[in-house]
């Protein structure tokens, strides 16, 4: 592998139109696979040591639940709106709550669960071992006002599937309209 990047590397310096974008740095590439293919150093824990380890819900996993938004038909799009908005801290949480309601969700090793005292979220491990996380309102409110504020929250992706879900109720809204006879 080295030989062969090495040869590339050359020829590219000689000529770097054999790539068709020169975002790629060959030389860079070639130091970094030398650097791994070096000896490699070894450490040794102190006799007896056994790490602490602990299974944990990141920050970035925290962010997906909020961006998932209330489950219900347009949430994401009320919430977002909402959002936008000025209002205070209770008003949002007060929103929130109403807009999730109460219930859950689960698939393969991850649950959410909504109730009175917020969002709780668990995740399990490759060996059987859980991570928990509860969301007070009052700390859903104040990430979803950060993603939003950001403009990560409703991306265009959720924008195009509130367009759909717009056209389809009006496509289909003469279908619950009773006409006279």
């Amino acid at each position: 592998m080295e030989k062969g990047l090495s040869e590339f590397a050359d020829r590219y310096a000689e000529d770097n139109d054999i790539l068709r974008f020169n975002y790629h740095k060959p030389e860079e590439l070639l130091r970094r696979v030398r650097d791994l293919m070096g000896e490699h150093k070894k450490f040794k824990a102190a006799e007896g040591f056994e790490p602490d380890l602990h299974f944990f819900i990141t920050e970035d996993e925290k962010d997906k639940v909020m961006m998932r938004g209330s489950g219900m038909a347009d949430g994401k799009y009320r919430i977002n709106q909402f959002f936008s908005e000025e209002h205070n801290e209770k008003a949002k949480i007060e929103f929130l709550k109403s807009e999730y309601g109460t219930g859950g969700v689960g698939s393969s090793g991850f649950r959410e669960w909504l109730d009175a005292k917020g969002i709780g979220v668990q995740k399990k491990g490759e060996i059987g071992d859980l991570a928990e996380y509860n969301f007070k309102w009052n700390e859903a409110a104040r990430r979803i006002s950060r993603l939003v504020e950001d403009g990560i929250y409703f991306t265009e992706k959720d924008a195009a599937e509130h367009e759909r879900h717009l056209e389809w109720e009006k496509a289909h809204s003469d279908d619950t309209v009773s006409k006279p006879a």
